[in-house]
């Protein structure tokens, strides 16, 4: 995995606010990660347990969180996420070092073979800037991700309510591919 740093927000955790660089700092949060059960999926590549929080009206940022599981036999990397709802979509990681809180952009993210890797809050996240209109609690936010074998996922990212630590239970499989088309 390589790392990109042009991009930095860091705050102290328990601590005052040290800097704040980047937008969209909401996406870390302090709870933990919600215990929940994977759907099993046969493709190469599959994305589960998508979501996102609502929006509140003025918001022009937002994190989405997924699961990917990869059951070929060679790793597979991550290398970039696109969506219609916005104008920009980053891969952040979200890393705490001596109780400061850094996000930062990475160029990419290996999902090991016959593993899988979280997009959660407080890790691995996809940070959307410039959203073209809030995001409302029901509906579903499109996503492409794209990797360096040349496969891309279409995803539909489940918008829950704002205050939302995640799925509540299993959703199923929000995408799964073969390599077909990029789009």
């Amino acid at each position: 995995m390589s790392s990109v740093q042009s991009t930095r927000t860091m705050f102290r955790v328990g601590g005052s606010i040290a800097v704040l660089t980047a937008v969209g700092a909401i996406a870390w949060s302090v709870c933990s990660e919600p215990a929940i059960a994977f759907e099993a999926c046969a493709a190469p590549i599959c994305v589960d347990q998508a979501w996102t929080r609502a929006t509140p009206g003025g918001s022009r940022e937002a994190a989405l969180y997924f699961s990917i599981a990869n059951n070929s036999g060679s790793d597979e990397k991550l290398v970039g996420v696109s969506t219609a709802a916005a104008s920009l979509a980053m891969i952040h990681r979200t890393t705490i070092t001596d109780r400061l809180v850094q996000m930062v952009i990475v160029g990419d993210v290996t999902i090991p073979a016959h593993g899988r890797v979280l997009f959660s809050p407080g890790g691995y996240h996809v940070m959307v800037t410039g959203l073209k209109a809030p995001l409302k609690e029901g509906t579903v936010v499109p996503a492409d991700l794209s990797f360096a074998s040349g496969r891309t996922l279409e995803v539909d990212i489940p918008v829950l309510k704002a205050s939302a630590l995640g799925p509540a239970a299993s959703t199923g499989p929000a995408s799964s591919g073969s390599g077909g088309a990029p789009h």
